[in-house]
């Protein structure tokens, strides 16, 4: 009981994680790259 409502539930918590994660990771440092990377050189 209550399975059909924490399935749905746990799928987005689960997507959001890994969202996140692969945001932190990868999309941030490249934009602070493009943005400031640069000036250096």
């Amino acid at each position: 009981v209550g399975s059909e409502i924490q399935y749905p539930l746990s799928v987005v918590i689960v997507g959001g994680i890994i969202s996140s994660t692969v945001l932190t990771l990868l999309v941030l440092p490249v934009g602070y790259y493009l943005l400031y990377g640069r000036e250096g050189k």
